[in-house]
């Protein structure tokens, strides 16, 4: 059995355990097939103590690929300006709006301007939510030693 510390960020970790051995459980990290929290990938990872601490980054969100310009024209977008309004606001003109929406479409995979709009609102309450100063602890059990398993409670930053 081998006890898995994931961190995910500053102010997350996600604790659990698997019943392989930890050479097998490393190999499986390096061949990319051990589960991990969603939408990251391991950077870098060490066993201390017998305990396997996997350091993660996020995969990069839609969000996260869109250009300077691409952003600020959904920003726009996303607060009720119309095309020619944005164009007017950026001193661009409409087809290059388009061209900056098209882009912005391709990299969120959506087809409509109306899904963009909510999936792009989406992406950045998340992108929101993650920012907050907050860690994730898990709830104890006897599965880690009385520890956390996974993601469970949150804590102010400045209670610990």
């Amino acid at each position: 059995m081998t006890k898995i510390i994931f961190i995910i960020n500053d102010t997350q970790i996600a604790l659990t355990k698997s019943p392989d051995p930890l050479d097998q459980v490393l190999d499986r990290i390096a061949a990319q097939t051990f589960p991990l929290p969603a939408d990251t990938r391991p950077e870098d990872w060490a066993a201390i103590n017998g305990v396997l601490v996997v350091a993660l980054s996020r995969n990069p969100t839609s969000i996260e690929q869109l250009s300077p310009r691409q952003r600020t024209v959904l920003e726009l977008l996303t607060a009720g300006s119309t095309r020619e309004q944005i164009a007017q606001s950026l001193r661009i003109s409409p087809p290059t709006v388009d061209f900056h929406l098209d882009g912005a479409k391709e990299k969120f995979k959506v087809a409509t301007r109306n899904e963009l709009i909510a999936r792009f609102a989406a992406e950045r309450e998340r992108e929101k939510r993650e920012n907050e100063s907050t860690v994730l602890i898990g709830e104890p059990n006897d599965e880690f030693s009385g520890n956390a398993n996974i993601l469970g409670t949150k804590l102010p930053r400045e209670s610990y």
